[in-house]
């Protein structure tokens, strides 16, 4: 089955779509590393997007398929350091967005809080979460089932999800970047010491 799964931010300024999603080839996960942690912490969400052991809940979708429909002006980037992902919020209201890498690959990751779906539709839509990564980083103790690092099985439904989206070059056109591979807007580059403050204020774990 093929559904379009809305999107709008806290406040309702900046709204969009994910379009045409496969039911059958939904990779949703939690991360539970540092950096998202952080970038949870610096839009002072961190109680909206991260569960109790630090995780946040993220949906793989190829950038072809998000659209923004309204308060596109309202879209913000920041980077937790300068080789860092670049992480998309509505400024609007501090609602985050997306991560995503650079505009070559043919990936964003969605953060649940952007995913305007409720309850037992949310869950028959988005379907069950494939694994929690990344648990070193996570606050102990950790539910059952979380993996320390990435296991190989959440490599491989990764490139599953990568490889036909390289092959077809999805990773454009997308609302994050322009024409010529620019960010749609200037990220925000957090310097060395407050990223650190951040992670400091996660309450991570960072003794491995």
């Amino acid at each position: 089955m093929v559904s379009n799964i809305p999107l709008k931010c806290e406040c309702g300024l900046l709204t969009g779509v994910v379009e045409g999603v496969v039911s059958d080839k939904r990779n949703r996960f939690t991360c539970l590393c540092d950096d998202c942690q952080a970038f949870a912490v610096w839009l002072g969400k961190a109680k909206r997007i991260l569960d109790e052991d630090g995780g946040t809940e993220i949906l793989p979708v190829v950038p072809p398929k998000l659209k923004i429909l309204t308060g596109f002006e309202n879209l913000k980037c920041v980077k937790l350091s300068p080789k860092g992902m670049d992480r998309w919020y509505a400024g609007c209201c501090n609602t985050a967005i997306a991560n995503t890498a650079n505009s070559k690959m043919p990936f964003a990751g969605l953060v649940h809080t952007i995913i305007y779906v409720e309850g037992q539709a949310r869950q028959d839509l988005l379907g069950p979460l494939v694994a929690r990564i990344q648990g070193k980083f996570g606050k102990r103790p950790l539910r059952e089932g979380t993996f320390e690092g990435t296991p190989l099985k959440v490599m491989m439904v990764m490139i599953r999800f990568m490889i036909p989206a390289f092959l077809k070059r999805q990773n454009k056109p997308t609302p994050f970047y322009t024409d010529a591979g620019e960010p749609a807007v200037k990220p925000a580059v957090l310097k060395k010491e407050e990223r650190e403050s951040l992670r400091a204020q996660t309450g991570a774990n960072l003794n491995f």
